[in-house]
């Protein structure tokens, strides 16, 4: 299991990088130790988890793979977390190696993850924030506003369903 993060000094103000390594310890704890209810308040209505290049899981989705009797994290390490911080929005990424068990199968794996973070109130939660979509004459690159977003499964055929991904997603 990985390290508890050092405490700051009380005397020392508690920055918008120092509540986001938080989250993203709790983040990492609630997973590990399957603690269903920090899990889905750290979790936008909006969030989805991106899985591979093709595929993506809502966050309800998400928790029932948490709640899951055939998926178990024995632990979970993160290294490298790089945290962007822009007014109410932040980026954190780092990268994971995670051990268990999933869909019955004893697994290892590694890879870089990013959540995109922003403040509501109090609290930082993860939500969709996407940059750009892909359209027919390339990648089209999303300006500040706000823009309703749909999505449908990469490999699906054109007739396939499109279905919104959640609320409208502001841009900074």
């Amino acid at each position: 299991s990985a390290r508890a993060p050092v405490a700051p000094d009380a005397s020392d103000p508690v920055t918008a990088e120092d509540e986001i390594r938080e989250l993203v310890e709790r983040w990492r704890r609630s997973a590990e130790d399957r603690d269903l209810a920090v899990a889905a308040e750290l979790r936008d209505d909006s969030y989805r988890l991106l899985v591979g290049d093709r595929d993506s899981l809502t966050r309800d989705a998400e928790l029932d793979l948490l709640a899951s009797p055939d998926n178990v994290i024995d632990s979970w390490e993160i290294g490298n977390l790089d945290v962007e911080t822009r007014g109410r929005r932040a980026t954190a990424s780092f990268d994971s190696f995670v051990k268990g068990v999933f869909s019955g199968r004893r697994v290892a794996s590694s890879y870089r993850m990013a959540l995109s973070l922003r403040r509501k109130g109090d609290r930082w939660r993860a939500e969709v924030a996407p940059a750009a979509v892909p359209s027919w004459g390339g990648t089209i690159q999303l300006r500040p506003g706000t823009w309703d977003v749909l999505v449908r499964h990469r490999a699906a055929s054109a007739a396939a369903a499109i279905e919104p991904a959640g609320s409208p997603c502001p841009m900074a």
